[in-house]
């Protein structure tokens, strides 16, 4: 893509995400070999930048909501905020 369609990842200035490349077969490459080498993520998370897709946990939380709904017992999990990841 030369442009973007979603804003989410700049304006969270997270940036291994938010990387437009354009439609350059050789760029798309190498930038994509470029993320993977600092696919450990300890990059981003060494610099205060807030993931703006959520933690990974999704699942967990939407099935403790359902049983809580459902049931009445008390959640387990925690709702995600991107500023405290």
């Amino acid at each position: 893509r030369s442009r973007f369609s979603t804003l989410l990842a700049a304006r969270s200035g997270w940036p291994s995400s938010a990387r437009l490349v354009g439609t350059n077969r050789e760029r798309i490459v190498d930038d994509a070999l470029a993320a993977l080498a600092h696919a450990s993520g300890e990059g981003d998370r060494e610099s205060g930048f807030a993931n703006p897709y959520g933690d990974g946990n999704a699942a967990a939380r939407i099935a403790d909501i359902v049983v809580h709904r459902l049931t009445g017992t008390p959640r387990r999990t925690r709702d995600w905020h991107p500023e405290a990841s």
